[in-house]
């Protein structure tokens, strides 16, 4: 070769290796920027894996191995996909069909998303477990300490039991701890109204790319296709009773019970979602192989649901400050009023009741008694024109009791008094009231060795003026706040949430365990403490 030519010939190198790095870095841009969309369409964004989510020992070890995994590996998409999460088939089939993405790229991309999720489940169950304080928990697992750190875990960001497939973000999302100050706790509590939250959520932008249509296995339910979506936020909603069209299809919990599961060709999108408002403790046969893992969404009053369908809030405000307290007082005559139209329940709040009413009469009005609101017997119907106002007028204690012992489980028993009624309630069920909700505005029933102990406080604090007015000032500082509609929760679920994954356990995720109830039977009957204080 000449020596004239060799120049040239540098150059010509030169140029080839500037030609292929310039060439890899577009690749690479590219890769990145094909990655990113991914991400931001919510095929990346998946749970990890059961195998991953055991104890912290494993969770560390697991780590290694993931972080060995990134250098070398030659697993195919597919395969790496199936290790590290459980999402649908769909997304599966848009990643092998990206054929702009390498698979040594979409391998780094999952492996190293799979660290950064392990990791923050690390972080977020060691928070929990240092946010755990004291406190007295239903009974029900081994010790009080494991339930009141299962239903302490079972809140966090509403996230349910782990039988189910995630990806599946509730609308809400809640972390309130026993250590927390009293301010601090009614500024997280999903049953407290908080006015800030509502804004920054109703500034976020609204996306609805189409319609989505509901259907519903409701037999004999004519107010389901009446309710509209045109005051939601997300409106774009419809009813059908096209089930295959359908892109939620609606089961009430009693239905499930009473009938076989619909064995129409069910769309791959669709989603099954069961709904109650009763409490868990009733006999519902979720563990039935047809309805078992059949079931996509939860719509429950418990705070660990899909879509938790609160039955009530409360809202500060500021009380009238021309308000007669003293004159309110002066007119009520009676102590105790109960309104009940289930005479026998799993709380046996009957026979709590007839233990207070041996020492203090309690008026029982509703289909369980004899008295009446004015010329009308007691019912929701008539609550806010003669029952409310009656109660405001002659009693000074309404009892709140629930029909069940079931962890979250609250009903309008307890929020309707909020109502502008100048009444205290007495509460006794299985929700944490003391969690979530402002002290000194009710007497909880859990506070008291028994029943007969619980009608002697009533009694001496109904008898002191001082002290009952300033509880009903203290209780002037909230009113009733309803939460939006449950079908505009369910549109803005199906708007928001573009996840397939079903219960794999139904009876497990919504019932819990023997040693991990969501329901347990009273306890404040029959221990032996009770008892001698009964007698005397």
């Amino acid at each position: 070769m000449s020596t004239r030519s060799q120049p040239l010939l540098l150059v010509l190198v030169v140029f080839c290796i500037g030609c292929v790095y310039l060439y890899a870095l577009i690749q690479n841009m590219l890769y990145e920027h094909d990655a990113a969309s991914l991400r931001s369409g919510g095929v990346l964004s998946y749970p990890m894996s059961n195998d991953i989510a055991g104890n912290d020992s494993e969770l560390g070890s697991r780590l290694q191995e993931i972080r060995r995994e990134t250098s070398g590996s030659e697993l195919g998409a597919v395969d790496i996909l199936s290790q590290f999460s459980n999402q649908s088939a769909d997304s599966v089939n848009m990643i092998q069909d990206f054929d702009a993405l390498r698979v040594r790229d979409l391998k780094k991309i999952l492996l190293l998303q799979a660290i950064d999720e392990v990791e923050e489940s690390v972080a977020k169950d060691a928070a929990v477990d240092s946010s755990l304080g004291a406190g007295v928990s239903p009974p029900g697992l081994q010790s009080r300490k494991e339930l009141e750190k299962a239903n302490e875990e079972s809140a966090i960001e509403g996230r349910s039991r782990q039988e189910k497939v995630s990806g599946m973000e509730p609308i809400v999302s809640f972390h309130v701890s026993r250590g927390d100050t009293e301010g601090e706790r009614l500024r997280k509590s999903p049953y407290i109204y908080n006015e800030e939250m509502e804004r920054k959520r109703f500034s976020e932008p609204v996306v609805q790319a189409s319609i989505k249509y509901i259907s519903a296995v409701i037999p004999k339910d004519k107010n389901l296709f009446s309710k509209s979506f045109s005051y939601c936020r997300y409106n774009q909603c419809g009813y059908t009773k096209d089930m295959s069209r359908a892109d939620a299809v609606l089961f009430r919990a009693s239905t499930v019970r009473d009938q076989k599961m619909p064995n129409h060709r069910r769309p791959r999108k669709q989603r099954w979602v069961i709904t109650t408002i009763d409490p868990v403790a009733k006999n519902y046969p979720l563990f039935r192989p047809d309805v078992v893992s059949s079931f996509n969404w939860t719509a429950t009053y418990q705070l660990g649901a899909d879509i938790p369908r609160l039955l009530g809030q409360l809202k500060s405000q500021e009380p009238d400050p021309h308000k007669q307290y003293g004159k309110i007082y002066d007119g009520k005559t009676e102590l105790l009023a109960w309104f009940v139209s289930h005479c026998e329940t799993r709380s046996q709040r009957e026979q709590y009741v007839l233990r207070m009413h041996k020492l203090t009469p309690v008026h029982v009005f509703g289909r369980c008694g004899t008295r009446k609101c004015g010329q009308a017997q007691h019912s929701r119907a008539s609550d806010q024109d003669l029952c409310l106002p009656m109660l405001t007028r002659k009693y000074k204690f309404y009892l709140a009791f629930e029909n069940a012992f079931c962890i979250d489980y609250i009903t309008e028993k307890f929020f309707k008094i909020f109502h502008d009624v100048d009444v205290i309630p007495v509460v006794r069920g299985g929700f944490d009231y003391k969690r979530y909700l402002p002290h000194g505005v009710y007497v909880d029933a859990a506070d008291f060795e028994s029943p007969e102990a619980l009608s002697r406080y009533l009694k001496d604090l109904g008898n002191d003026k001082d002290r009952y007015i300033q509880m009903l000032k203290t209780k002037d500082r909230w009113t009733f706040q309803r939460q939006e509609p449950f079908h505009c929760q369910l549109c803005e679920k199906l708007h928001r949430n573009t996840s397939t994954g079903h219960y794999e356990n139904l009876q497990k995720s919504v019932k819990g365990t023997e040693l991990d109830p969501q329901c347990w039977a009273p306890t404040d009957l029959t221990n032996e403490k009770s008892r001698k204080a009964g007698r005397h």
